[in-house]
């Protein structure tokens, strides 16, 4: 830069100011470059495709050393398996010598019975579960079409000929249980109320509903659901299922827990009161001793 007009005693002035100048002069981008070309287009080449690989035929399979589940099944429709009325279906038992059979009570009178119990009269209650699998996609089974029925034998025949809706539009009735004079013990599928039964004018009829015992049941698959309730020799009735048992007794009724029994399909007790409990996934019956839960008072 021109330095005329500028005193000549100062400079250190003069020259701090082109120290300075040069500094700043020197500090990069302080100044812009010479434009040039313009950068080169960067260009994106597409990669050559693979060759095609080309899939040789897989060699066929050896032959199955083992006989697969249908191999020889003749698979073609058949006609329905239809029900044999009970004179044709007598004669397919096979019995031990010695031993007849003769029907005492049969369909059409009773449908898809699932328990039986007979009260002190002799008479035989009949647990039908109409709504059960009606066809393969188990439509309308839990609708209230289910019902108890009632079978007496007046005249000693030993045939049941006197019959009765004792309870009608049941929604699946677990179990049957008679509880006194022309009254029974039910429990419907899906519900947790035990209710009482009671044929008040001798009509063969209930016309009293009672409730009997609450948080009894549960919601699931009505195949594991609670059942066969019964009255044991030791005076407290058991289910299966559940684990624990009830009493019933005047001032209301009594529960005990137990030990869990493991049973599914059913429950009953032999001549000397020990209890059997039936556990349905392996076919086999099974006796439990209940240890019975001490209370502290």
């Amino acid at each position: 830069m021109p330095l005329s007009g500028r005193p000549a005693r100062q400079p250190a002035r003069t020259l701090l100011v082109i120290s300075s100048a040069a500094l700043v002069a020197g500090c990069p981008g302080s100044r812009r470059p010479a434009p040039g070309p313009p950068p080169a287009t960067a260009t994106t080449s597409t990669p050559a495709a693979a060759p095609r690989r080309v899939m040789s035929a897989e060699p066929p399979l050896p032959p199955p050393t083992q006989r697969g589940p249908f191999e020889g099944a003749d698979l073609t429709p058949k006609p329905p398996v239809l029900p044999l009325a009970p004179a044709d279906e007598r004669q397919r038992f096979i019995l031990p010598a010695g031993y007849h059979l003769e029907p005492v009570l049969t369909d059409p009178v009773i449908r898809e019975p699932v328990q039986i119990a007979f009260d002190g009269d002799g008479r035989m209650y009949v647990a039908e579960m109409r709504s059960y699998m009606l066809d393969a996609d188990a439509t309308n089974e839990f609708t209230a079409i289910s019902r108890i029925s009632r079978h007496e034998d007046r005249d000693g025949d030993g045939v049941y000929e006197t019959h009765t809706v004792f309870v009608d539009s049941l929604v699946a009735p677990r179990f049957v249980m008679p509880l006194g004079k022309d009254a029974v013990l039910t429990k419907e599928t899906n519900a947790d109320e035990v209710w009482r039964y009671t044929d008040t004018d001798g009509d063969g009829r209930a016309d009293r509903k009672e409730l009997f015992a609450t948080n009894f049941g549960r919601s699931a698959n009505l195949e594991h659901q609670e059942g066969s309730l019964f009255w044991a020799m030791d005076n407290w009735m058991y289910s299966t299922v559940n684990p624990f048992r009830v009493r019933w007794t005047p001032k209301g009724v009594l529960r005990e827990p137990t030990g869990f029994n493991g049973a599914q399909w059913g429950a009953t007790q032999d001549d000397d009161g020990k209890t059997w409990f039936q556990g349905g996934a392996s076919g086999l019956p099974s006796s439990f001793q209940f240890p019975i839960v001490a209370r502290t008072r």
